[in-house]
């Protein structure tokens, strides 16, 4: 938070705010308190939806001829973990669609 100074009209950044520090600095108000949350980064959701979509991408590049060339015509690296994403999503594409239909209500009604 920052806290201006009556005297120098300095500001300086500070953690702990009092009642007395709340100043008014053009149309920001600066809150009395500091609360910090925790926030869980990484879920299982996120993560599984980042996978699903990976896969889901990887299996339309492999249809479109130029797209596949560009992108899978490696086999190592990061480019080979793209490849076998689309071997995944082609050859399993009615249980990608399933777990995509099914995480996609899982986040809209459950949770």
């Amino acid at each position: 938070a920052v806290v201006s100074t009556q005297s120098t009209g300095h500001y300086y950044i500070t953690n702990n705010l009092s009642v007395n520090d709340l100043r008014f600095l053009g149309e920001f108000v600066i809150p009395l308190y500091n609360t910090i949350t925790m926030v869980n980064v990484y879920s299982f959701d996120g993560v599984v939806v980042f996978v699903l979509l990976t896969i889901c991408t990887c299996a339309y590049i492999r249809t479109v001829p130029k797209l596949k060339q560009i992108f899978l015509s490696e086999k190592n690296g990061i480019f080979g973990a793209l490849y076998k994403a689309s071997i995944i999503g082609t050859r399993l594409h009615w249980g990608v669609s399933t777990a995509c239909v099914t995480m996609a209500l899982y986040l809209l009604v459950l949770r």
